[in-house]
């Protein structure tokens, strides 16, 4: 695994968060989520992630 495990997300889910029961393989994938940058490459124009970097708000992209 990449970073998620030790992170804030995946701490707060392991022990419960408002009753949330995921098992191995679904913390697994989301760990894997987060590790490959799907929250913060949920753009994938270099110039809209280069906006992000700047500090830039933008709209989530449409769903297709």
């Amino acid at each position: 695994m990449g970073n998620a495990f030790p992170g804030f997300l995946i701490a707060m889910l392991r022990k419960g968060h408002n009753k949330v029961e995921l098992s191995p393989e679904e913390l697994r994938r989301l760990a894997q989520w987060i590790d490959c940058n799907a929250i913060f490459y949920g753009l994938n124009l270099p110039e809209d992630q280069a906006r992000l970097l700047q500090g830039e708000r933008l709209p989530m992209p449409q769903l297709q």
